[in-house]
This record gives C-alpha cells, sequence and structure tokens, in this order.
C-alpha cells in the first residue's frame, strides 16, 4: 500500500512540474535577464568616462559599458567555457563558474577584456605571441603584477583535442592542479568559497564548429588600478 502512495505521489508531483513548466521557464528567463543587467550595470560604475553625474549611466545597460559589442562577446565565450556540455579535462574554467566569482579582487581594479580570432594555420603558441600578447600587455597584462586574468578558448573540430589544449596551457603557463580543482568544485557544490592563491591565470576551451580550423580568444584581465 505504502509503495502505491508513494508512486501517485511521484507521478502526481510530475505531472504539476509539468503543467507549471511555462511559467517557471517565463520566470527563469526574467531571473536571469536582470542578473545580466546588474553585471552590466557592476561593468559600467568601473569605467568613470560612461557614468553621469548621479553615479548612474542614463542607457540600457549593455550600452552602458565602453566597447558593448566586444564586452557581450567576451561574457558570451566565458559562459560557452564554463557550461560547455563536454569538456576535454574537467578542470580549470570548465564546469566551474564559481572560478570566476571567487577571484574577482576585492579592492578597486581595472577590467580589461578583448577578443582575438586566429588564422586557420597558425598555432596557438604563435596565434599569441603575435597577435595576442602585445594587445593584452598595453592593458596591464604583467604576471606578477596581475590580480586574476580569465583565457576563453573556443575552438573549431579540427582544434578540438588535448594536443591543442596542452600547448594552450603551456602557452598561458595557466591552471589548477587536479587537487585544487577538486576543492574548487566541492566548495561550489556545498556554497562555500574556496581560497587557492597558487595561480592567478585560469583556462577553459569549448568547441564552436563555426571557426572550422581556427580558435577564438576571449580574455578577462583584472589589474591593480591605474
Amino acid at each position: 500500500m505504502q509503495s502505491t502512495v508513494n508512486s501517485s505521489s511521484s507521478v502526481s508531483s510530475a505531472t504539476e512540474a509539468v503543467a507549471t513548466w511555462p511559467v517557471q521557464l517565463a520566470q527563469g528567463f526574467r531571473d536571469q535577464a536582470l542578473a545580466i543587467d546588474k553585471l552590466f550595470n557592476a561593468v559600467a560604475i568601473g569605467q568613470v568616462d560612461t557614468m553621469q553625474a548621479d553615479g548612474t549611466t542614463g542607457q540600457r545597460p549593455v550600452g552602458s559599458v565602453a566597447r558593448p559589442d566586444l564586452f557581450l562577446q567576451t561574457y558570451l565565450d566565458m559562459l560557452r567555457v564554463i557550461y560547455e556540455p563536454a569538456p576535454l579535462a574537467p578542470f580549470y574554467l570548465n564546469n566551474n563558474p564559481e572560478l570566476l566569482s571567487s577571484r574577482f579582487p576585492e579592492s578597486v581594479f581595472d577590467f580589461g577584456y578583448e577578443t582575438f580570432v586566429s588564422s586557420p594555420v597558425e598555432s596557438f603558441s604563435v596565434f599569441f605571441e603575435d597577435s595576442v600578447l602585445p594587445v593584452l600587455q598595453a592593458q596591464g597584462y604583467e604576471r606578477d603584477t596581475l590580480k586574476s586574468a580569465f583565457f576563453a578558448v573556443s575552438v573549431g573540430q579540427g582544434r578540438h583535442n588535448l594536443t591543442e589544449m596542452t600547448e594552450i596551457l603551456s602557452t598561458l603557463r595557466a591552471g589548477l592542479s587536479v587537487n585544487e580543482n577538486v576543492v574548487m568544485h566541492s566548495s561550489f557544490r556545498k556554497k562555500k568559497s574556496a581560497v587557492i592563491h597558487r595561480e592567478n591565470v585560469f583556462v577553459g576551451m569549448a568547441r564552436d564548429e563555426s571557426l572550422g580550423d581556427r580558435c577564438r580568444l576571449s580574455v578577462w584581465l583584472f589589474s591593480d588600478k591605474a
């Protein structure tokens, strides 16, 4: 009898969940839209030239951010890496949303963001040294003084392999060890903040079939306020 009651209860709960799914979906979309607006406003606060005298931007949040198209691309790539459904390796930025928020500096900082796309034939190391590094250095990318840096790497099928990932990690000198990653993931599940200080540069990789044999690199840099 108890088994029958439990079964009926489960069916009823499932039916109710399906019935309220449209409402839950709409509410979920509204919640994430408000959260994104809040993020864009927070970014704009750190960009003094976009602010009005009363401390507001006077624009919709996306437009209030300096270079909004570029910021949106880097943000989407960060999300792509974090929520990549089949990452090559279960560490770094992949499947680890807590990592970003745990590494935001507590004091005032400069926030730089850029996106770069390689040619189909150049290796990641050549692409980084020739096209990426000069721009990042102009934005304060100095390993000794950098607070945190996040690299979201999107690749096409031709580069989606462990050899490419190894070259990327070696070039950027980035990462958490496997043990550190376990601590970070465990802390996120338990809603606690893990403090790991060994590295300040983090990488994740995601697949984007539209890139073919190219690589797109989106970067967030947190450095001391100039």
